[in-house]
């Protein structure tokens, strides 16, 4: 079962690659991300926060002014642990706005979260289609979708949580799957993901959450 889970995720990380640039811009009908990113390429050594618009992406909301500022200084501190990434801190492509965590509000960091554009683009390509991801319209494609395959008819915690892995993965620096990147766990964050919905006692922004996935 576990072969079968880590190829999955396998493949769709990979077909998820040649798109981040795309999903990864606010507007790319207007211009992609830049520098660009290559998906022939090895090695993803200038992705992630070695990337000026990719690394914002990344940042913990509640640090993005910090690193907005001086995102080099920032980098450095992240390098050393001073600055700490990890999964009990969410990134800030969770969160609406066309420039990353625009719209974080540091007093109720509940308020747009996982309405981000990137992670909606992610989840439509993972459970939709590639062709659904950058419109509002329903899917042209040819090929039959992982929600029809595995007879998935709602999104719902998991599903979100998935995509939010796949999305963070997808623009790290990372060459490879690992559990971890540097002090941020994958596992804990696709948990906290989806405890975070399934037991949030404030059953209207549940409700409202799922609602804008399954629009």
């Amino acid at each position: 079962m576990q072969n079968m889970v880590n190829h999955t995720r396998s493949e769709d990380a990979s077909r998820l690659k040649s798109r981040m640039g795309s999903y990864a811009a606010p507007n790319p009908d207007k211009d992609l991300v830049s520098p660009p990113i290559h998906d022939d390429s090895k090695s993803r050594s200038k992705m992630g926060f070695n990337h000026p618009q990719l690394g914002p992406l990344l940042c913990p909301a509640k640090f993005l002014v910090e690193y907005n500022k001086d995102p080099a200084k920032s980098q450095k501190k992240i390098q050393a642990g001073s600055l700490r990434v990890m999964a009990a801190l969410w990134p800030a492509y969770l969160y609406p706005g066309d420039s990353p965590g625009q719209d974080f509000d540091p007093d109720d960091i509940i308020e747009g979260l996982f309405r981000g554009y990137l992670l909606e683009r992610v989840a439509k390509h993972i459970f939709t289609s590639p062709s659904s991801a950058l419109s509002a319209g329903a899917s042209n494609g040819t090929r039959p979708c992982n929600a029809k395959i595995h007879g998935m008819s709602v999104v719902e915690a998991e599903h979100i949580a998935y995509a939010a892995v796949q999305a963070c993965f997808g623009i790290s620096s990372l060459n490879k799957w690992k559990d971890k990147d540097g002090l941020f766990h994958y596992n804990n964050f696709d948990y906290r993901i989806m405890r975070l919905i399934r037991e949030r006692r404030d059953g209207e922004w549940v409700d409202s959450l799922l609602a804008y996935f399954n629009e």
